[in-house]
């Protein structure tokens, strides 16, 4: 009698990540004749070594099996369905079993369709026929062992206790390092700070990995368990590659209303972890072409406990590593493309992978065309009506000329509230530039007919910064603190952290002035007769990772000292870093020096307008005076 065999338990995946490859594989005797090897995809060749992945096997379907040649040593690894599966002779790949309940008593396989029964595996399909069918498996009676509904949940807490009880999860899983696949899904991207420089997305980050120490395909009733699908509180029981955003100005995870982490542990070891975090990254603004511009924004992942020596990043090596759940676009920005590369960072404390995801925007102008085009080419239009207007009308000439500018002033003032104060002039200045310059023309050629009519007529140390305003150590999404232990007891000790450094800011010299900050580095528990402070004596004990410059400073130099100080309590040591800023003088200059020149210039003006004219002279000095 024969009977059908299926999997009552199923795992329950946000849509959208691919699954894991399979690092392990089976050994088995020899291939069975009724399923020929050609047919059987995908097909990798071994050496016999054991080295063996196979690339395109989809956990969730299907494993890895390897069959020894007759006669020598290479081997043949397949990627062969799981139990309750079938390889469907239209895509070749795994689908699930559908339950029949009269299937045909002679016959191992289920009719594909009422019309047209199939009486062997060997059956073809009918040409043209493209829709997907479900292919139906009989085995026979072979052993009294059967998954029944409620079982496998039963089998899984039994396993998973068996696991824990002789899992280490302080352990790195492989001695010669784990290779970490990770997966990207941006959920949505929900601001653009031009001011901060940084951009704000909620995202979807999957780490996929192999850890023998989980295996459970040897368990009992481990054939009736596609997953195990295990609550965030697992995550601290387990080991994890650590992976970071680790130039994030700010992330966390979301819990609404618990911890939004997806953990599920496949028969052969591999490991799915899955966040949803909200991250704010740094992005890089360049306002040259200003508003016709583009926002380049970076966010870097790193393991920061592991170099590669322990863990190997690698971006999702089937399907599309990094997807959007839909269109990111905000009101004033649209996505123009994105790009996902791997490299290496060499830390003194060795070579760490990183995966760097780009994401390129371009600004939406329409609405700067609207506010600050249009009325502007307005502005200039008016100005233009006194070259029309009779000379000696000058009162209401002057006023034209004087009111457009001051209009495009202000103007200019509310798109520069708006903008960082960069020093270089952006695309939007040059257009605003040329209005003032047509308008400051039209009242020049005002003044030059008014002189034409005139003339005619561990224990640790315990290092703080002492004199922070506020401080804080990263955590993205776990704290950035890096520990490692030398075998000659010498102690390494790292954090990632964000200070707020008390800065002298002396004006006397507005716009040409330096800026000194100054950071104290002090133990904060032990004086000098426990613990003496010093700068790093070989190399250079201060470097910048990347070009410190702000849109309206730029770094000059910095010193480093070592010096003491004298507490009630007793003598202390103190390293100082004190970094030295310029200002960028570049936007006062377009801002303040150019326009009050123009202004003083303007008021010049009434030299040459006619003496009588008093109400166009006066009315000309009030409106230099208010501006």
């Amino acid at each position: 009698m024969p009977t059908i065999v299926c999997a009552v338990s199923s795992i329950a995946m946000p849509i959208g990540f691919g699954s894991g490859e399979a690092s392990d594989v089976e050994d088995f005797g020899s291939p069975p004749a009724s399923v020929p090897l050609a047919s059987a995809l995908p097909l990798l060749m071994d050496d016999g070594g054991g080295g063996i992945e196979c690339q395109k096997c989809d956990l969730r379907s299907s494993y890895c099996k390897r069959w020894p040649q007759k006669g020598g040593a290479r081997r043949i690894t397949t990627c062969e369905c799981r139990q309750s599966f079938q390889r469907s002779k239209i895509t070749g790949r795994c689908v699930m079993a559908v339950r029949n309940p009269s299937p045909a008593p002679s016959s191992r396989y289920g009719d594909f369709d009422a019309a047209t029964p199939i009486s062997s595996p060997e059956s073809s399909v009918p040409a043209g026929d493209n829709s997907m069918i479900s292919e139906l498996i009989y085995e026979e009676n072979e052993s009294d062992q059967q998954c029944v509904l409620g079982q496998a949940e039963k089998h899984a807490t039994r396993i998973l206790g068996d696991i824990l009880k002789r899992y280490d999860r302080n352990l790195v899983p492989s001695i010669k390092g784990v290779d970490v696949e990770v997966e990207l899904l941006i959920q949505k991207v929900s601001e653009l700070n031009e001011l901060l420089s940084s951009s704000k997305m909620d995202i979807m980050l999957s780490q996929i990995w192999h850890d023998p120490g989980l295996n459970f395909e040897q368990e009992e009733g481990a054939q009736c368990l596609t997953n195990l699908s295990l609550s965030y509180r697992m995550v601290d029981n387990i080991w994890i590659p650590n992976v970071c955003l680790v130039n994030s100005k700010s992330s966390f995870i979301h819990s609404s209303p618990t911890p939004n982490i997806f953990l599920a542990i496949f028969p052969n070891g591999t490991v799915w972890l899955n966040y949803r975090i909200a991250v704010e990254s740094p992005c890089d603004f360049e306002f040259t072409t200003f508003p016709m511009d583009r926002v380049e924004c970076t966010t870097v992942f790193e393991s920061y406990s592991f170099n590669v020596g322990k863990v190997r990043l690698h971006w999702k090596r089937q399907g599309i590593p990094v997807e959007l759940i839909a269109n990111a676009s905000l009101p004033d920005f649209y996505l123009s493309h994105f790009l996902f590369e791997k490299a290496t960072f060499h830390y003194p404390a060795g070579v760490w992978d990183q995966l760097n995801i780009k994401i390129y925007f371009r600004r939406a102008y329409g609405f700067y065309i609207l506010q600050i085009y249009l009325p502007t080419y307005c502005m200039v239009l008016i100005s233009w009506i006194s070259f029309w207007l009779d000379r000696k009308s000058l009162p209401a000439r002057v006023t034209l000329g004087v009111s457009s500018i001051l209009a495009l002033t202000m103007q200019y003032a509310n798109i520069a509230r708006s903008m960082p104060k960069v020093s270089y002039i952006k695309g939007v200045d040059w257009f605003m530039m040329g209005c003032v310059t047509y308008i400051f023309f039209s009242i020049v050629e005002l003044a030059m007919v008014g002189i034409l009519e005139k003339v005619d007529n561990i224990w640790i140390p315990n290092v703080c910064l002492v004199n922070s305003k506020s401080s804080f150590i990263h955590s993205s999404p776990t704290p950035n603190i890096f520990l490692a232990i030398f075998p000659n007891g010498t102690v390494w000790l790292n954090y990632r952290i964000a200070v707020e450094s008390p800065c002298d800011f002396e004006f006397t010299t507005f716009p040409m002035d330096r800026v000194e900050c100054t950071t104290v580095f002090e133990s904060y528990s032990f004086n000098v007769g426990k613990v003496r402070l010093h700068w790093k004596r070989q190399g250079i004990p201060v470097e910048l990772i990347a070009n410190a410059s702000l849109p309206d400073f730029y770094l000059s130099h910095f010193l480093f000292e070592k010096a003491t100080f004298h507490y009630p309590a007793g003598v202390w040591d103190q390293l100082n870093i004190k970094i030295y800023f310029r200002r960028a003088y570049g936007f006062y200059i377009l801002q303040i020096y150019l326009p009050t020149y123009c202004m003083v210039l303007i008021s010049w003006i009434s030299f040459w307008l006619d003496r009588k004219s008093l109400p166009a002279r006066q009315f000309l000095k009030f409106n230099n005076y208010f501006s």
